[in-house]
């Protein structure tokens, strides 16, 4: 995560994230680095369906179509959460934590949306593990994914 954060301090890039599966780890984890809060604006923790749709403003029906723990969701997640608060990057993430299957989906398995500039990236994972190694995996897994957009805008020349 240190790496994540000098790398949008250098760039001087704005961060936000919207986290369901991860339920603010991943914004608990950043902001325990001092002096990011010149690039990180905050996070939507949208852990239930009706804060997905009241405060994101994702359509109901894309919850029903697909549901919550969907590509679908994910991308808009971050893709509102980036408007929302107005960041060159936001990051969300939605999946199953367990204990139990939900919406017929197994425990583990996670989408992460990454949305940078104009594009957004979508990862589809399969955790092992507790509950906090699931989560913990997923905001390791993201961050990850962060810096290798951002490294690879850079040698485009993008950002």
């Amino acid at each position: 995560m240190k790496r994540l954060a000098n790398t949008l301090l250098e760039l001087n890039k704005t961060i936000s994230s919207c986290e369901s599966f991860t339920g603010g780890l991943f914004a608990s984890s950043l902001t325990s680095i001092s002096g990011i809060s010149s690039v990180y604006k905050g996070s939507v923790v949208s852990y239930s369906n009706e804060v997905k749709i009241d405060v994101l403003g994702i359509n109901h029906n894309l919850i029903q179509e697909f549901g919550a723990i969907s590509e679908q969701v994910a991308i808009e997640m971050a893709l509102s959460t980036k408007r929302l608060l107005n960041t060159d990057i936001c990051i969300s993430f939605t999946g199953n934590a367990g204990p139990n299957p939900m919406e017929g989906k197994e425990v583990g398995l996670c989408y992460i949306a990454v949305a940078v500039l104009e594009q957004v990236h979508v990862f589809k994972i399969k955790f092992k593990g507790t509950r906090n190694q699931l989560r913990r995996s997923a905001v390791n897994y993201g961050s990850k994914q962060i810096l290798e957009i951002l490294r690879t805008n850079a040698l485009h020349n993008v950002i």
